[in-house]
């Protein structure tokens, strides 16, 4: 089951950080970068984690079943 998730983190990525992480969506309002797509949980999981290992800080995490 796939899950619609926005996600906001603090800092404007640069094309190349947006291109890591795939088939999202991502949006720049200002100091933030704002991250859509529908993904499963296991999707999920791994996108944190290549924040994570990016240094990149979570600001917000929304969920709403697709």
């Amino acid at each position: 089951m796939t899950e619609r998730y926005q996600i906001r983190v603090l800092g404007r990525l640069g094309p190349v950080l947006r291109a890591a992480f795939g088939d999202v969506r991502c949006e720049m309002p200002p100091r933030q970068t704002l991250i859509r797509g529908e993904l499963s949980r296991d999707e999920l999981r791994l996108l944190l984690e290549r924040m994570d290992k990016l240094g990149l800080r979570l600001v917000q995490l929304d969920c709403q079943r697709s």
